[in-house]
């Protein structure tokens, strides 16, 4: 079981991070998530999302700052 945390992205392209949206699940939570994006400016340095284009939820392994 892996942390993961979810993001929006805008119709724009305005990406955010959704700090209190996180759950515990198996990797197949990817499945429905499958275009790759790399992230900057995020703790996160890649989020999955639904959606190719547009707005979208994503979802990325979570990365614990200390």
């Amino acid at each position: 079981m892996s942390e993961f945390i979810f993001y929006f992205r805008t119709e724009e392209g305005r990406i955010e991070r959704l700090q209190n949206m996180i759950t515990v699940a198996s990797e197949s939570i990817l499945g429905a998530y499958r275009y790759e994006e790399a992230l900057r400016d995020f703790p996160e340095p890649i989020v999955f999302w639904v959606k190719e284009e547009g707005d979208s939820i994503g979802i990325a392994p979570l990365v614990l700052s200390r």
